[in-house]
């Protein structure tokens, strides 16, 4: 290669360089532009029951919820609060995956110095793509990659408006259902009778033990303890996913609370507790559950009790 070709080669990669840089800045400026204000629907916000962590108060919550509609059904924080007085908040989506729960996870812990987060396993098994992972994860940097379509809303006060989350969740988090839909007892006596088998385990792929590798290393950086949570459900667990969430745990460090394996001590009633059929909890379900939890966890990590605290208001009108 001569002097010359070695001299526009290196020209063309600088003019490349220069044009990266240019889209970069221009998508930050359109992010800072086009991000949400607030933390609800009106303003474009995708997902605003995820956000609603955003506008509690710094460092009042206690316990970190993440994982998908397994979540949102079944820990109750009005049940913890009335039981022990201690704050939790679901950090949930329906149909979550990793990676978003991961996003989910950074949000809460920006304002939020939790004692303790619980993960729910299901997602682990969620299947899900490099190029999503990858796509979310530009997306936590580049707010306009997720919501260039807020121009439909946009205002000239935008322009000079800081984000500011201003919407209280009611429900902290949380969507519990009253509906009930028994449990079929053919299912029923599968789910119960493969809870003690412990030959097989399924396989945590590779993207599975990333992403779940990276919530413990954020929980554990912002000083809180991860744990792992796998909820009752009668069609989304069995003992070879038991076996594979317990294995990675033990090889990481990692606590891990299956409670399949407790529906007798929380008193589930697989005719009355389920809202469709053993998916997921119903409100009589996730009353039970939550009861059981607010005692396990506070006993395992003598959680606080805030009650009559003036600072925690919202949590005393649940």
């Amino acid at each position: 290669m001569t002097d010359n070709e070695t001299a526009q080669g290196v020209k063309a990669a600088l003019r490349a360089l220069a044009v990266a840089a240019a889209l970069l800045a221009a998508l930050l400026v359109a992010s800072r532009l086009f991000e949400p204000k607030t933390n609800n629907s009106e303003f474009g916000l995708f997902d605003a029951g995820t956000s609603g962590i955003a506008a509690e108060p710094q460092d009042t919550i206690d316990v970190v919820v993440v994982g998908d509609s397994l979540a949102l059904n079944s820990f109750w924080p009005k049940q913890f609060w009335g039981d022990r007085g201690y704050t939790l908040f679901v950090c949930s989506s329906l149909a979550q995956k990793l990676p978003e729960g991961y996003t989910m996870l950074s949000n809460a812990l920006k304002n939020q110095s939790p004692k303790v987060v619980l993960i729910e396993t299901h997602d682990v098994f969620v299947p899900f793509t490099w190029e999503f992972a990858l796509l979310n994860e530009l997306q936590m940097h580049l707010p306009i990659l997720r919501y260039h379509s807020r121009w439909r809303v946009f205002k000239p006060s935008d322009l000079v408006t800081r984000p500011e989350a201003t919407w209280i969740d009611p429900h902290k988090g949380a969507r519990i259902e009253n509906q009930t839909d028994a449990v079929d007892g053919e299912d029923l006596d599968e789910y119960l009778d493969q809870i003690d088998e412990t030959s097989a385990a399924e396989e945590i792929d590779t993207q599975g033990d990333l992403f779940l590798g990276r919530m413990v290393d954020a929980c554990e950086e912002a000083g809180a303890i991860p744990v792992l949570v796998s909820v009752p459900s009668v069609v989304d667990w069995s003992a070879e996913r038991h076996n594979a969430v317990e294995a990675w745990a033990k090889e990481h460090g990692v606590s891990y609370l299956d409670l399949n394996l407790s529906t007798e001590e929380i008193g589930l009633d697989w005719s009355t507790d389920s809202k469709d059929g053993g998916d997921h909890l119903n409100a009589s379900g996730a009353e039970k559950f939550s009861h059981y939890m607010s005692a396990l966890l506070d006993d395992e990590y003598d959680l606080p009790d805030h009650r009559g605290d003036s600072a925690y208001a919202s949590w005393e009108a649940l």
